[in-house]
């Protein structure tokens, strides 16, 4: 520490021990007043009159100190904005408690400003409120950042609202080791409930009780970090008892620290599909009976043709049966005798 600076701090620190001098007083306070970057002011508990400003307030107005004193908010600010500064003014000094509050005022060129004011009430030897301070921090840039973010956000839970409640396909969420919180419309219609009928509930009170092992198995799969989704077919028990086969595919969703909070799941419902799987099964297996016949009448056709007369017909068409189906001995043998 130099000299100078060491002998400042020496009077400074004496002053401050007994009681600065009035000269020092005004230092200070011109010092604070002409490098804050806050717009300071002091105005008259009873005529709303100005009788301080600092060079904050001078650039917000284009007005110097001189010409802002005197005069009241009326002057300087539209009405509804000079309005809310006296009510704010005449609040702090009804009860002498400093507040804080969210003002706004016009600069030189006309252009809109927000603040956060911090107001204080300032009290004479007798104890009296005679003024008002103010110390306001312009916050429009801030603000403007905030409601813009507060807009993408309302834009994107809109969006995500809008895709949940009217995808074609059931979406189901929940909290790790907790009930279900979300479900939409589709998934609550597919198990024949209303959606705020089966949040609360545990996911178990909808799962086939066979399949509760194999959905905790995907859990931890999906827990250790071993899978980032999985998907699987399963079952899941309408609210008449019939069960619904669905498709799941689950993934786990974590909080901003990394930490798991919510499984989220897409359900399709399959019965549409496994139905037509199952009359595809069938239609391939009458083919291939409907096949068989064929070449079994093929095989009777072509014994016939090769007899001689009716006698010699019959022998040859249970040979050329048996050796179809691999028949050794049997009917074929009968021809024989």
């Amino acid at each position: 520490m130099d000299s100078v600076t060491a002998a400042s701090t020496s009077s400074v620190g004496t002053e401050i021990g007994t009681e600065l001098s009035t000269e020092t007083s005004l230092n200070y306070l011109n010092g604070l007043l002409g490098h804050a970057d806050g717009v300071m002011y002091v105005r008259d508990a009873v005529h709303n009159r100005f009788v301080l400003a600092n060079p904050s307030f001078e650039r917000l107005t284009g007005l110097s100190a001189a010409e802002i004193i005197g005069k009241t908010s009326h002057d300087l600010f539209p009405s509804f904005i000079a309005d809310v500064h006296r009510a704010n003014d005449l609040a702090v000094l009804a009860d002498g408690v400093a507040r804080t509050s969210r003002e706004f005022a016009t600069r030189a060129d006309g252009s809109l400003r927000e603040f956060i004011s911090h107001k204080f009430p300032l009290f004479d030897r007798c104890g009296r409120a005679y003024a008002v301070g103010g110390i306001s921090t312009d916050v429009t840039e801030l603000e403007a950042e905030r409601r813009a973010t507060i807009r993408k956000q309302h834009e994107s839970e809109s969006r995500f609202r809008t895709v949940f409640e009217h995808a074609p396909i059931g979406q189901i969420f929940s909290e790790i080791q907790g009930p279900v919180t979300e479900v939409n419309a589709p998934l609550a219609r597919m198990l024949g409930y209303q959606p705020e009928e089966m949040i609360g509930r545990s996911v178990a009170d909808f799962a086939d009780s066979d399949e509760m092992g194999r959905i905790k198995e995907a859990a931890a799969s999906l827990m250790s970090g071993a899978s980032i989704t999985v998907s699987a077919i399963r079952r899941f028990r309408h609210r008449d008892g019939h069960l619904v086969p669905v498709r799941v595919t689950s993934a786990l969703l974590r909080d901003d620290t990394g930490q798991p909070q919510w499984w989220a799941s897409l359900v399709l419902d399959i019965t549409e599909e496994e139905r037509t799987r199952a009359d595809l099964e069938r239609v391939h297996r009458e083919s291939l009976r409907a096949a068989e016949r064929l070449q079994v009448l093929h095989t009777i056709a072509g014994a016939a043709n090769e007899a001689a007369d009716i006698e010699t017909a019959a022998p040859q068409v249970l040979h050329a049966v048996g050796r179809h189906f691999g028949w050794l001995r049997g009917p074929a043998a009968l021809g024989r005798r």
